[in-house]
């Protein structure tokens, strides 16, 4: 294609938009998530991620990112 503002570029064809849109529409309905199944339950998936931790069946996670320091005069993590 060709723009006035910024010349000649290069665009995704039409069929390829197309079936991308169609398999992202796929995904969310597959997927075993504590978000599809605390809307089942009617419980918050925070909660589900607890009880599934309780179980033993994933491993909760403090953080991903970032690091516990102490602190220099108060000792408070």
């Amino acid at each position: 294609k060709h723009s006035e503002k910024f010349g000649r570029y290069i665009v995704w064809p039409e069929s390829i938009i197309a079936e991308l849109d169609d398999s992202r529409e796929d995904i969310g309905h597959n997927l075993l998530t504590a978000t599809n199944i605390g809307k089942n339950f009617e419980i918050p998936a925070n909660r589900i991620n607890s009880i599934l931790s309780e179980l033993g069946w994933i491993k909760k996670v403090l953080s991903q990112k970032g690091s516990k320091n102490e602190t220099f005069r108060s000792s408070i993590w």
